[in-house]
C-alpha cells in the first residue's frame, strides 16, 4: 500500500477522534504514527483491519454507554499525582492494540520473501484477538446474567471483574474475529488462500482471535488486580487502562496485580501474533519440504 493511500483515511480518523474526543491528543499522534507504519506493507490489508479495529471498537464503546457506566464505578489512575482522564483513551492504549502490526507492517519491508506470510498471518491473528476481545469486554458487560471467572467457572464475579467471562461476551468476541477473518479473504492473494482455500485461510484467523479474548480473560483473571468499591460491590475502572487505586472502601479481587489491563492487552496480542506466525511459518516449512521430497 502506497503511504500517500493512508492520508485521507487517517484524516478522517483523526477529525473523527478530535470531535468525539474518543482519543487523548498525544493518542491521536500516536494513532496517526500507527496508521503510517500500517501503510508501509505493500498490501492494504493490514490498515483495513487498523480501521476496523477502530471503528468498530469504538462503536462498541458507546453502545449503551448510559447501562455500562452505571455497572462500574470510574475512577482515577493508580499513580500518585496523576489526575482522572475524561477526555478518552490515551497513547498506551493505542499502542498496547496495535504495536504488532505496526512493528509487522515494518518488518514485512524488509524480510526476505519466505517470512512474509507467517508476518502478515502475525498481523491478521494480533487484529482478529483484540477486536474480539474488545467486543468481548464492550457487550459482555450487558449480559444479563452474572460472569463466571474462568479460572473457576462455578464462581460468579460483577461485571467488569477481569478474567470474567459471559455467554453474550464469548459471542460477541467471536463475532469480532470472524469479521477480521472475513476481511483477510478480501485480499486471497496476500494472505495465501490460493494455496490453503478460503475456509482454511478463514478458520484460521476466527481460531487465532477466539483464542485471544479466551487469553486475554485467563491473563486478566491471574496477573490483573480488580478493585472493588466495597459500598456499592462494584469494580471500580480507569478509564486509561491503568489500575484504580485502591483505598480505604475497597478491596482488590483475586491474586494478580503485575499487570494493568494495558499490560494485558499488550501481552495477550504478542503471544496470539507469534502462535499465528508460527502457526503458518510451520506449515508452511512444511509444505515447502514435502514438495522438496517429491
Amino acid at each position: 500500500m502506497r503511504p500517500l493511500y493512508s492520508i485521507p483515511p487517517t484524516l478522517l480518523l483523526v477529525i473523527k477522534a478530535y470531535r468525539s474526543r474518543s482519543l487523548t491528543p498525544t493518542a491521536i499522534a500516536t494513532a496517526i504514527a500507527t496508521a503510517l507504519a500500517h501503510s508501509l506493507h505493500p498490501s492494504p490489508l493490514p490498515f483495513i483491519c487498523l480501521f476496523t479495529f477502530y471503528f468498530i471498537g469504538d462503536k462498541a464503546t458507546k453502545y449503551k454507554a448510559g447501562i455500562k457506566d452505571t455497572l462500574t464505578v470510574h475512577d482515577a489512575p493508580s499513580h500518585p499525582g496523576q489526575q482522572p482522564q475524561k477526555t478518552g483513551r490515551g497513547w498506551k492504549q493505542v499502542v498496547c492494540n496495535s504495536y504488532i502490526g505496526s512493528l509487522f507492517s515494518i518488518l514485512h519491508v524488509v524480510a526476505p520473501v519466505e517470512y512474509r506470510l507467517p508476518l502478515t498471518a502475525g498481523i491478521l491473528s494480533a487484529y482478529a484477538a483484540v477486536t474480539a476481545d474488545t467486543l468481548s469486554s464492550e457487550l459482555g458487560i450487558l449480559s444479563r446474567s452474572q460472569p463466571r471467572l474462568i479460572t473457576a467457572p462455578w464462581r460468579v464475579c460483577p461485571p467488569g471483574t477481569n478474567g470474567g467471562v459471559s455467554t453474550l461476551g464469548l459471542a460477541a468476541g467471536m463475532t469480532g474475529a470472524g469479521l477480521i477473518a472475513s476481511l483477510a479473504l478480501v485480499f486471497p492473494a496476500d494472505v495465501g488462500v490460493d494455496v490453503y482455500g478460503k475456509a482454511a485461510v478463514w478458520g484460521y484467523v476466527f481460531a487465532m482471535g477466539t483464542v485471544g479474548t479466551l487469553l486475554d480473560s485467563w491473563l486478566g483473571a491471574v496477573t490483573q488486580a480488580t478493585v472493588v468499591d466495597e459500598k456499592t460491590g462494584k469494580v471500580v475502572e480507569v478509564e486509561t487502562g491503568e489500575t484504580a487505586v485502591v483505598k480505604e472502601g475497597r478491596k482488590v479481587l483475586g491474586v494478580g496485580g503485575w499487570l494493568s489491563n494495558n499490560g494485558v492487552n499488550a501481552t495477550m496480542q504478542g503471544m496470539v501474533a507469534l502462535l499465528g506466525m508460527g502457526g503458518v511459518w510451520w506449515v508452511e516449512g512444511t509444505r515447502l519440504v514435502s514438495g522438496f521430497l517429491r
